[in-house]
């Protein structure tokens, strides 16, 4: 199946990181002194079929971004975005990813994908961040959505791992979330996209395996 995009827009801590809050808007980080920050690459090292993704794959401020994770203690906030399946048939969720331009705590990040009618359908795979960069998960055991259907991609850092992710002003799509808990879609942002996205396959048969009779009873002895 041909890679196309969909929905793209038309268009305590550590020593030197200066952060602000506002309790109606999402926290955010300034970058450390002496940081270099990342610059997003390429997609494509996951399966990837159908890329859904509404930032314009460019970060709009690399100095700063919304925070992700613990950055005071407990206090911490977590990021996602809302997406929706093509239209007709039913879509595998094969993988997902995001961008950050810099990295503060490194440690282990939940990347969870779930129905947003229904929660029980829901998958997560994990990885250890511990730099800025473009990061993807592949999931062991895929979520498949109905055709239409909408799906959050949930980052979910794990207690005392923090970082940003990367933002798009360009024509925002109002997909992105920012909740202190739980990790979820919780407080809509309307001003920007968050560089998050995942990639979706039409969801196939199960799969069966013929075998005859005695080939059945040699697997079992």
């Amino acid at each position: 199946m041909k890679k196309i995009v969909l929905g793209l827009a038309a268009t305590a801590v550590f020593a030197g990181a200066a952060v602000s809050a506002q309790a109606a808007n999402p926290h955010v980080t300034q970058i450390p002194d002496g940081v270099i920050p990342a610059v997003p690459s390429a997609e494509g090292g996951v399966p990837c079929d159908l890329l859904i993704r509404y930032d314009d794959g460019g970060d709009d401020t690399p100095g700063s971004g919304p925070t992700l994770g613990y950055y005071a203690g407990q206090d911490h906030q977590f990021l996602g975005i809302r997406s929706t399946a093509p239209a007709g048939g039913s879509f595998l969720v094969q993988s997902a990813g995001w961008f950050s331009d810099f990295w503060i705590l490194p440690g282990m990040v939940d990347v969870t994908v779930t129905e947003i009618a229904n929660p029980a359908n829901s998958a997560t795979a994990a990885i250890n961040v511990t730099d800025g960069g473009t990061f993807e998960v592949v999931f062991d055991t895929p979520i498949c959505v109905p055709g239409g259907a909408d799906y959050s991609v949930m980052l979910c850092p794990r207690v005392g791992v923090y970082g940003v992710v990367g933002q798009d002003f360009n024509s925002p799509d109002a997909r992105s979330y920012w909740s202190p808990d739980p990790c979820d879609l919780v407080n809509l942002s309307t001003s920007e996209d968050y560089m998050i996205w995942s990639c979706v396959t039409e969801c196939g048969p199960t799969p069966t395996i013929e075998s005859t009779w005695g080939t059945l009873k040699a697997n079992y002895r």
